[in-house]
């Protein structure tokens, strides 16, 4: 059995799919509508270039962090609480990644701009808590 890639299946279903639509032209175009195949990899993706909201990856997210916060605030009552950690970050790739394969299919995929919205969007919040914990530890350094 000849092994693909992601990108390649989906190629070849977007080529089917073009296949499909050329012969609705045709007589039999109810027919081929209804045999037409149902998978679509794009369902969540806007005609910008973000996810639109998906109100399970949120819920999925929360339950993530969730379980990370119990497992920091109370260790003996959660073990292996670290488990949320691994789901974030599956979850965030998952966005992520179809955010560039999107991207990619246009060919308007750049890595400086990727790059760029990452930092614009976690960098302020990263400069509030660092600014903050260098606040706090200042003054318990300085209380001694």
């Amino acid at each position: 059995m000849k092994k693909i890639n992601l990108f390649q299946f989906q190629q070849s279903l977007m080529r089917y799919n073009k296949r499909i639509m050329v012969k609705t032209n045709s007589k039999k175009r109810q027919l081929i509508i209804k045999n037409k195949p149902s998978l679509n990899f794009n369902t969540s993706i806007q005609k910008n270039n973000h996810l639109s909201y998906r109100p399970d990856i949120d819920g999925l997210r929360t339950v993530a962090v969730c379980i990370v916060i119990v497992f920091h605030a109370w260790p003996n009552m959660l073990t292996g609480g670290l488990i949320g950690v691994d789901v974030f970050f599956a979850i965030s790739g998952y966005l992520i990644s179809g955010i560039i394969i999107k991207k990619c299919r246009k060919n308007s995929f750049s890595f400086i701009d990727f790059y760029s919205r990452r930092i614009r969007r976690i960098y302020p919040a990263l400069l509030c808590i660092l600014f903050f914990v260098l606040i706090i530890a200042m003054s318990k350094l300085l209380a001694r």
